[in-house]
C-alpha cells in the first residue's frame, strides 16, 4: 500500500537515519490534505523489518541519501507495526522511499501541521519519561511551535553534536539535537536559529536508556 507523508523528523542514528512524517494524500485540484487521527495529525514512521543486524527505527542510508525536511515522501508500507509508545511505526518496502515533492516553508503551511494542545511534551516536564510513566504515553512524536531555541555543544559528552535548550508552551526543554540537516547547516552558521520569526520543532522519544526514554529535537524547521 503506497503511503505519503510531509518529512518532519530525520535523525543521525549510528551508521543510518530514523525519519518520520505526518501522513497526507493529494488533493485532486493540487496540493496535500492532511490526515488526522483522534483530531491530530496522523504520523508515519517508517522501521526496516527485523533482520540480524536490526537497530531499532534505523533506516539505511541509502534509502533516505537525498531525503530532507518538508520533502513529501511516498514509499510502499507492508503493514503497521506499532510498538507501545512509538505507535506511529510501520514497515515499509526496502528502496521504496522516494522523494516526490517538497512542502514550502511558509508559516500558514507549517502551523496547520502543529500540534497546539499539551501542556507538557509527552507528559512530563523533563528531559526524559521515566520507565513508570512511559505506559501512559501512546505516541512518540510531536510537531510544535517554539518560542525559542538556544544551541550549545556540551564538552561533559565529549561529542559534536549539539543540545538544545528549547523554549515551548512556556517550558524549557534541554534536548539534544539529531536532525541531520541542522546539524550540517550549524557548523556553518552557528547563529542559524537565533532572530528567526518562526520557530518549529519535531520532538521524538527515543529508545530506553538507563531506564528513562530520552525526548530528542528531531527535526527543526525555521522561517
Amino acid at each position: 500500500m503506497k503511503k505519503m507523508m510531509i518529512c518532519l523528523a530525520n535523525s543521525k542514528k549510528y551508521s543510518g537515519r530514523c525519519i518520520a512524517g505526518i501522513e497526507v494524500e493529494p488533493k485532486p485540484g493540487g496540493g496535500w490534505h492532511l490526515l488526522r487521527r483522534n483530531g491530530k495529525p496522523k504520523w508515519l514512521r517508517p522501521v526496516s523489518p527485523p533482520t540480524k543486524d536490526y537497530v531499532h527505527g534505523q533506516i539505511d542510508e541509502d534509502d533516505v541519501r537525498d531525503i530532507r525536511l518538508l520533502d513529501v515522501v511516498e514509499f510502499e508500507m507492508v503493514r503497521e507495526c506499532p510498538e507501545g509508545y512509538q505507535s506511529e511505526n510501520v514497515f515499509f518496502r526496502k528502496r521504496s522511499l522516494q522523494k516526490i515533492a517538497e512542502m514550502p516553508r511558509l508559516p500558514a503551511l507549517l502551523d496547520k501541521l502543529v500540534e497546539p494542545d499539551f501542556e507538557y511534551l509527552f507528559g512530563t516536564p523533563g528531559k526524559a519519561v521515566s520507565k513508570y510513566d512511559i505506559t501512559g504515553v501512546d505516541h512518540s512524536l510531536v510537531f510544535a511551535k517554539v518560542e525559542q531555541v538556544e544551541v550549545y555543544y556540551p564538552v561533559v559528552y565529549k561529542t559534536f553534536n549539539p543540545r538544545g535548550k528549547i523554549l515551548c508552551h512556556g517550558r524549557t526543554y534541554d534536548l539534544s539535537i539529531t536532525d541531520l540537516q541542522t546539524i550540517v547547516e550549524l557548523q556553518e552558521k552557528p547563529k542559524l536559529l537565533e532572530n528567526c520569526k518562526h520557530l518549529y520543532c519535531t520532538f521524538s522519544l527515543g529508545m530506553e536508556f538507563n531506564e528513562e526514554f530520552y525526548k530528542i529535537a528531531a527535526g527543526l524547521v525555521y522561517v
